[in-house]
């Protein structure tokens, strides 16, 4: 499935607004795409960061290998899916790593070493990935170390993630 992933950075104006927004996805969907999702991609990119489709091969590494919201270990876990989950829908993935955990996940990604993660990448089960796992995924295994790195160096702000489709139904 090709889904694009950006994550932010919040502004505790934004965490407040975002976490009012809660339980009316219509509006925390307006909210991510056409104020904070704008003005991250236009005027305030250091707030921000794409991970593409990369997201997907960067959440197994991190975790356990499969692609659900709650898996591996804490706090390296909530770097991509983990943390809450705060869109009720089926069409779209909002994830907030609260303001207490964002020190101890950006610290964990740290750890993380080119090596490392091309040796979790390669645990990962091809048949349940079912993208293009192996050498034809070199460029998202890339695209998902710079996505370590910048998010390890990010400053101390709350982050939410939005996905523009879900994980499938039966990984959930």
């Amino acid at each position: 499935m090709g889904c694009l992933g950006v994550h932010f950075a919040l502004h505790p104006d934004d965490l407040r607004r975002v976490l009012a927004s809660v339980g009316d996805d219509e509006a925390l969907l307006a909210l991510i795409h056409e104020d904070i999702e704008e003005r991250n991609l236009e005027t305030e990119r250091e707030w921000q960061f794409q991970t593409d489709k990369a997201w997907d091969a960067l959440h197994r590494c991190l975790t356990n290998g499969l692609l659900e919201y709650e898996s591996g270990p804490f706090p390296i876990s909530y770097a991509v899916l983990g943390g809450r989950q705060l869109y009720g829908g089926d069409d779209f993935i909002a994830s907030l790593v609260d303001p207490p955990l964002v020190a101890p996940t950006a610290s964990a990604l740290k750890a993380v070493t080119k090596d490392w993660l091309h040796s979790r990448y390669l645990t990962i089960d091809p048949d349940e990935y079912g993208l293009n796992f192996g050498d034809d995924d070199s460029s998202t295994r890339g695209r998902t170390f710079k996505a370590c790195q910048s998010s390890s160096s990010a400053p101390p702000r709350c982050t939410v993630r939005s996905f523009s489709r879900p994980i499938s139904n039966e990984r959930r």
